[in-house]
């Protein structure tokens, strides 16, 4: 009776482990979702953030990626949350290249798990890329030194320009 128990609880264990396996999407299928969403040319990437005073108190930043009528240049949009900075600018198809690889850099460290956390020191982010009809959250995992990659380029892009 007892062996029977533990059976069906061995049982049950697997069944509820096979089915959150089966919920976590890998990261091929979030780079073939992230493909999807770069390829309609309209783009929304929202960036909570965390950690110290400014972080939690003013929230979220903005990106916003729009596809220019002539289908090379792309219109680039960033409102920073912490800093009440604007960034505009029209970026060509090479670097709206490289700003989707930096993307697909970060989900090879994303962590499903990842609860968003911070210090008066180091801020900590998430992205969620949105178009009209998909949605892909990225959590990157903090202690790692590509978590800051696109926040990285979006700051030289502020001071190229």
């Amino acid at each position: 009776m007892k062996s029977l128990r533990i059976i069906y609880l061995l049982a049950l264990l697997l069944v509820v482990l096979v089915g959150f396996v089966h919920q976590q999407p890998t990261s091929s299928q979030m780079t073939d979702q992230l493909a999807t969403i770069f390829e309609s040319g309209h783009v929304r990437v929202t960036i909570p953030h965390h950690g110290g005073y400014a972080a939690n108190t003013f929230g979220k930043s903005i990106l916003r990626i729009q596809r220019q009528k002539n289908d090379s240049t792309y219109q680039l949009k960033y409102k920073d949350a912490i800093d009440r900075r604007k960034l505009e600018l029209i970026i060509n198809q090479q670097e709206y290249d490289t700003l989707k690889s930096l993307f697909v850099k970060l989900i090879g460290i994303h962590n499903p798990a990842k609860k968003l956390s911070g210090n008066c020191l180091e801020i900590d982010h998430n992205f969620i890329i949105e178009s009209s009809n998909q949605t892909l959250v990225i959590k990157p995992e903090k202690l790692l030194p590509e978590h800051n990659c696109v926040m990285n380029w979006l700051y030289s892009k502020e001071l190229n320009n």
